[in-house]
C-alpha cells in the first residue's frame, strides 16, 4: 500500500491516524522525570535520616565514606521500590491483557494512568514532608503496580496499535513510532528532571509529573477510540453479566497464560518463546542500568551530578528518537529489511554502548555512549513486531499481557541482580554491572539469529484478521 493510499483510507478517521501516541508521550514523560528524581529523593532522605545535616548531604561527594554508606542504603531502597510495583503489576497485567481482547481496549490504557496519578500525589507528599521515612515512598509504586503499572500500560498501547494496523509494514512503523515517542519523552524527561529538582525542588518536580500524568489520563478517556471486536469476543460472552463480573473473571488469567502454550502452525510457538526470552534479556539490561547508572556515574566520574545525568539521558534518547521516528520507518517503508535484521542491529548497538559505559572515566566518554547506543531501541521494536505477527488480532492483548508480565519480572530480576552486584563490586570494578549487561545482550543476539532461521521466509500470514489491509476501526466504519 502506497502512502497516498494509506492516507485516503485513514483521513476520515483522525482518531485512527493519531491514536495512543500523545498518551504514550505524556505518560512516559511523567515516569522519566520521576525515575531519577525518586532516586535523588531516596538519597536525600537516607542521608538526612542518617547524618541529620543538609550541609553533609549537599556535599556527599567530598566524603567518600559517607557516600559509600548512602549509596549502599539507597541501592537497597531502589530494589524494594521496584519490588513494590513489580509483584502486583504482574498479576494485574495478565487480567488487563484479556480485558483488552474481550471487554474494552481502553480500560487497560486508562487504569494505569489513574495509578500513575495516585503515585505522583504520594510523591508530592513525601517530598513536602522530608522527615517522613523512606518507606512511605514505596506506597507510590505499590498503588501504581496494583492498578497495572508501566508494564500494563505498554501492553495496552502496543496491543492497541497492533490491532488497528492494516498490515505488517504499518504495524512495525506504528510500533517504531510508539517506541520513538517513548525515547523522545525520555529525552525531555531526563533533561528536565535534573533542572526541575535543582531549581524548583522535589515538590514542584512531582507536581509537574502529576500534571503530565493527568494530561495522559484525560487524553485517553476523551480521545482514544475503542476498536470493535474482530471475529467475536472470547472470554465472558456466554451470558450477559455486569462489567465487574466480566473484568474479574478468572478466565482472563487462564486465557492469557494459555496464549503462549497453545499449539500453533509451523514454528510460531517456538518463535514466540524465543522472542519473549530475548525481549526479557533486553529489559533486564535496561532495568539494571536504570537502577545503578546514576549511582555508578556519581561514584566514578569526577564532577558528575543530576543535571549532567539528565543531559546524558536526553542525548541518548534524542538520538534513539531520531532513529526510531524517522530513519527506521523510512528504511522499512522502502527496503525489504526483515524484522530480525532490525532486532540484531539494535541489540549489537546496545551491547557496544554497555561495553563503553563500563570503562568510562571522564564526562566526555560518557557522552559518547548515546552515539554508540543510538540504534538500541530497534531491538525491542523488532521483537514486539515479531511477537504481534505470531498471533491473531483477538490474541494481541493476551500476548502483550504476557510480555508485560515478562517485562515486570525482568525488572525485578534486574533489581535483584544488579542492586546486589553493584555494591559488592563497588570498590574493585564498579563497571562490572555493564559488562554483565553486554554479555546478556550477546545471548539475545544469538536467540534472534535462531528466530531468523525458523521464521517463515514468505512472511507471516495472519489469516485470522478480518482484513489484511484495513484496520478493525476502518472495517467497522465501512460496514456501519
Amino acid at each position: 500500500m502506497s502512502l497516498r493510499q494509506w492516507w485516503d483510507e485513514h483521513k476520515h478517521e483522525p482518531r485512527l491516524i493519531v491514536s495512543v501516541e500523545p498518551a504514550i508521550f505524556f505518560f512516559m514523560l511523567s515516569l522519566f522525570i520521576t525515575l531519577p528524581s525518586v532516586q535523588a529523593l531516596f538519597i536525600q532522605k537516607v542521608c538526612l535520616r542518617e547524618f541529620h545535616s543538609e550541609m553533609v548531604c549537599h556535599n556527599l561527594t567530598n566524603n567518600p565514606e559517607k557516600m559509600d554508606y548512602v549509596q549502599s542504603k539507597v541501592s537497597r531502597w531502589v530494589l524494594l521500590n521496584t519490588c513494590s510495583e513489580t509483584f502486583p503489576s504482574m498479576i494485574t497485567a495478565v487480567f488487563m491483557g484479556s480485558w483488552g481482547d474481550n471487554v474494552n481496549r481502553k480500560i487497560p490504557i486508562v487504569v494505569p494512568a489513574v495509578g500513575g496519578l495516585l503515585m505522583m500525589v504520594n510523591l508530592v507528599l513525601n517530598s513536602f514532608y522530608m522527615n517522613w521515612h523512606p518507606a512511605f515512598i514505596l506506597i507510590s509504586n505499590f498503588v501504581y503496580g496494583v492498578l497495572g503499572g508501566f508494564a500494563s500500560f505498554l501492553m495496552a498501547v502496543f496491543s492497541y496499535v497492533s490491532v488497528i494496523s492494516g498490515g505488517e509494514k504499518e504495524r512495525l512503523i506504528r510500533i517504531s513510532i510508539c517506541e520513538g515517542l517513548m525515547q523522545l519523552s525520555g529525552a525531555v524527561g531526563f533533561a528536565l528532571s535534573g533542572l526541575l529538582v535543582k531549581y524548583t525542588g522535589f515538590t514542584y518536580t512531582f507536581v509537574f509529573t502529576m500534571a503530565s500524568m493527568g494530561v495522559a489520563l484525560l487524553y485517553s478517556v476523551l480521545w482514544i477510540k475503542n476498536p470493535p471486536p474482530v471475529g467475536g469476543r472470547g472470554v465472558g460472552t456466554e451470558e450477559p453479566r455486569s462489567l465487574c463480573a466480566r473484568l474479574f473473571d478468572c478466565k482472563h488469567f487462564v486465557a492469557a497464560v494459555k496464549c503462549y502454550f497453545v499449539r500453533r502452525e509451523g514454528y510460531k510457538r517456538l518463535i514466540l518463546w524465543l522472542s519473549l526470552v530475548a525481549f526479557m534479556i533486553g529489559m533486564i539490561t535496561i532495568g539494571g542500568g536504570a537502577d545503578v547508572c546514576l549511582l555508578y556515574l556519581n561514584y566514578t566520574i569526577p564532577g558528575w551530578n543530576l543535571v549532567l545525568y539528565g543531559i546524558y539521558n536526553a542525548l541518548r534518547m534524542i538520538l534513539m528518537t531520531i532513529f526510531l521516528l524517522f530513519i527506521l520507518p523510512v528504511i522499512k517503508r522502502f527496503f525489504s529489511i526483515q524484522d530480525t535484521t532490525v532486532g540484531i542491529i539494535g541489540l549489537v548497538s546496545n551491547t557496544a554502548g554497555q561495553l563503553l559505559l563500563a570503562f568510562c572515566k571522564t564526562i566526555w566518554m560518557v557522552m559518547l555512549v548515546p552515539v554508540v547506543n543510538m540504534l538500541a531501541g530497534a531491538g525491542s521494536t523488532a521483537l514486539r513486531a515479531i511477537i504481534a505477527k505470531m498471533v491473531s488480532v483477538n490474541e494481541q492483548g493476551k500476548v502483550f499481557a504476557f510480555v508485560g508480565v515478562a517485562q515486570s519480572l525482568s525488572m525485578l530480576i534486574a533489581s535483584l541482580i544488579f542492586n546486589n552486584l553493584y555494591p559488592a563490586t563497588l570498590h574493585f570494578f564498579p563497571g562490572l554491572t555493564f559488562l554483565v549487561c553486554a554479555f546478556l545482550l550477546m545471548v539475545a543476539v544469538g536467540l534472534t539469529i535462531i528466530i531468523r532461521v525458523y521464521i517463515p521466509k514468505e512472511g507471516i500470514q495472519m489469516s485470522q484478521y478480518a482484513s489484511q489491509e484495513k484496520s478493525p476501526l476502518l472495517v467497522n466504519e465501512d460496514t456501519s
